[in-house]
Formats: C-alpha cells, structure tokens, sequence
C-alpha cells in the first residue's frame, strides 16, 4: 500500500479539528446521532479542503463512504435474526 502525503494544518486548524473530535464524542455518547452527523460533515469540510480535493474528487469520496455506512448497516441487522 502507498502512503498518503499527510498535508499540513495549521495550529488553528488543529485546533479546530481536535474540538469537532471531541464534540462529535461528546454527543455520541449523548445518543445525538443527528448532532454526530453535522459534526462529522464539519470535518469533512476540512479534511477535503486540507486535501485540496476537486468537487469530482469529493463526490467519490462520499459515494463511497455512503455504500460503506449502507453495508455495515445490512451486517448489523443481519445479526438481528440470530
């Protein structure tokens, strides 16, 4: 496997990033799954701009985590019947 170039950020950004983490835990553990979600769109936001990601790029990206969430969704219910 190649090694993805970690672009830099800066402390701001950091900054920034670790308090989404932490908000993002903080109303996960709170059952706020609508929270959770806006959240995590938030650092979507800035990851992609760290990357630099075209809007073709970005599309991809989510389709992908999209068909990734459905997936894991169906495994978990598969287990329902057990």
């Amino acid at each position: 496997m190649n090694r993805v170039p970690i672009p830099p950020a800066t402390t701001v950004e950091k900054s920034h990033l670790t308090k989404l983490a932490e908000r993002a835990a903080m109303l996960a553990e709170a059952g706020n799954t609508d929270g959770v979600q806006q959240t995590e769109r938030e650092i979507d936001e800035i990851v992609y701009r760290l990357f630099d990601l075209t809007p073709d790029e970005i599309a991809h990206i989510e389709k992908s985590l999209v068909n990734t969430v459905r997936e894991e969704s169906d495994n978990e219910h598969m287990g329902d019947d057990e």
